[in-house]
């Protein structure tokens, strides 16, 4: 038989070699024209063919983010157990405010640079507002509050926010209970790493404001280590 032939003979064929066009087995003409087994139009792509973000937007936009993810989770158990009784408030930020200051003045150091780049993408890049768009009008059905800024602001405002919560749990506590001066120690550390967090932030800022370009933008990257 012909190669011709097998074409004819094989219905499918033609669509098996197109779906060998692009990486992910199917070709651009195909995602509107292809059809399930049972005749049904197949459905669209959930986003457009475009890339929204190149690999050097993602890492500019979340550098240290999965580093501020584990570290919340982490944080999370960890205060979760001493809610339960099984640790201390105190002894959990004074054993991480070491791993706080690292992870969150690596990401809050990019957040000016992230933010610029994100708005960038934004302005010149109709994938990118088509992709964002979209996930908002996802997301809207769990929550009115999606907004990747907004989001992207939430590790900043997360670590400048533990000495409030510290002084909360002290006002809680008696001064004659054994943790009470332990939660003093570990208030002082966390103030301190809130002020060189938003000192550092602050010289970041009058870099760009200078015109000068910003620290940030020059190394990138997921993770602070």
């Amino acid at each position: 038989m012909s190669q011709d032939d097998a074409a004819r003979a094989s219905p499918g064929a033609e669509r098996a070699h197109e779906s060998d066009l692009d990486d992910d087995g199917r070709s651009s003409e195909s995602w509107a024209d292809s059809s399930s087994d049972d005749g049904r139009a197949s459905p669209a792509p959930l986003f457009s063919a475009a890339l929204p973000f190149s690999v050097t937007d993602i890492q500019v936009i979340f550098a240290g983010v999965e580093s501020c993810t584990s570290l919340a989770l982490s944080m999370s158990n960890l205060l979760a157990a001493a809610a339960r009784g099984e640790c201390n408030v105190s002894s959990v930020f004074l054993d991480k405010w070491q791993q706080i200051e690292q992870v969150f003045s690596f990401y809050c150091s990019r957040h000016e640079a992230s933010i610029a780049r994100l708005s960038d993408m934004v302005a010149r890049n109709p994938a990118t507002s088509a992709f964002l768009r979209e996930c908002d009008d996802l997301s809207r059905q769990h929550t009115t509050a999606w907004d990747l800024p907004s989001l992207l602001i939430k590790p900043v405002q997360r670590v400048l926010k533990y000495p409030l919560f510290l002084r909360s749990i002290m006002e809680c506590t008696e001064p004659h209970d054994p943790e009470y001066v332990q939660l003093q120690m570990a208030l002082r550390q966390m103030e301190g790493v809130a002020s060189r967090i938003n000192e550092s932030k602050k010289r970041m800022d009058i870099v760009g404001q200078h015109g000068f370009e910003h620290p940030a933008a020059q190394r990138s990257g997921f993770r602070s280590g």
